[in-house]
């Protein structure tokens, strides 16, 4: 594998996790009454906190202000997890046959 073909792999797999990010957090915004900020249950979540939500998951930080309520938005949270899961397995695949062809 030549640093050309690395470098595209690098930028799918960006393009990829922000198309994640948007997808999601356009996705809880739909659902936002099925969420609670910390637990204030009657907080008004805007876009950006579905922003946050999204970003902190899809990261793999998961810092959890915005908690889920219903089973739909859980499994939505949990869908999240495994696209942000298999994205890195993928990159991390990716990479290691980059780093076994250079030696």
């Amino acid at each position: 594998m030549n640093s050309k073909i690395t470098f595209a792999a690098v930028y799918k797999t960006l393009l990829f996790q922000f198309l994640c990010i948007a997808t999601f957090s356009f996705s809880y915004f739909i659902i936002r009454d099925q969420f609670e900020i910390g637990y204030q249950k009657f907080s008004k979540i805007e876009y950006l906190d579905t922003l946050f939500l999204a970003s902190t998951i899809q990261t793999g930080v998961g810092y959890g202000v915005v908690n889920p309520l219903t089973k739909n938005a859980k499994m939505l949270l949990i869908a999240q997890h495994f696209v942000m899961l298999s994205a890195n397995a993928i990159m991390l695949y990716v990479f290691s046959l980059h780093l076994l062809s250079t030696k």
